[in-house]
Formats: C-alpha cells, structure tokens, sequence
C-alpha cells in the first residue's frame, strides 16, 4: 500500500464516520490524510547530492552529474554543487533475473519433471 492508498483510505474513512454523525473522528481521519500527502510531496521536493540520488536512482553520480549539465535533468542546486530533487530522478529500470535455457537443464532433470 502506498502512502496515496493510505491517505485515500483514510479519506473514505472520514466519510463514513461523517455520514455516521461522528464529525470529530472524521476531521481527524482528514487531518492524518492531509499529513501524509504533506510528507509525501516533502519528500518527493527533497533535495539530493548527486551521491544519493545515484542511490536511488541505480544510475552513477557521473552520469547523473552529465544529464544535470545536459539540461535533461534540472539542477535543483547551484553551478558546481547540483541537487537533484527526488520528483526528477530519473529511474533506471532493473535487469530481470537470467532466464534458464533448456540447454542449461540436465537431460535427467526433464524426466524428473515429466514423472513428477
């Protein structure tokens, strides 16, 4: 569940209680939903050396030092101290797992699988 899941649930809870006559728990359930969108947009403004958004992102401070000098992402910082807020890192997508040839399974593993 995401923190926008949590403070969606938490919307809808205060509209239950509200049609419920209970008016106080409902301002409550919307003040801890409007706390955790709070967060969230504070964190994604947040502000990283090129060390930490590398981090994060699987990309190298070089490269990400490069995209920043390029114009392709916005330096957040200042000319020779860049940051890169958290919103525009770009994210390198992982490699899935080396799939398992046929020729890398045993003739006798096959069989086992078919009697199995």
């Amino acid at each position: 569940m995401t923190s926008s899941d949590l403070s969606q649930q938490w919307i809808d809870h205060a509209s239950f209680f509200r049609d419920h006559g209970l008016e106080s728990v409902a301002r409550t359930y919307e003040r801890c939903a409007e706390a955790i969108s709070q967060a969230e947009a504070a964190h994604r403004e947040e502000l990283l050396t090129l060390s930490e958004a590398a981090a994060e992102s699987h990309y190298s401070p070089d490269h990400l030092g490069r995209l920043v000098r390029q114009g392709s992402v916005p330096n957040s910082g200042r000319p020779g101290a860049p940051r890169i807020a958290r919103k525009h890192l770009p994210l390198k997508s992982r490699a899935l797992p080396k799939a398992t040839t046929v020729a890398e399974v045993g003739r006798e593993q096959i069989v086992r699988s078919a009697i199995d």
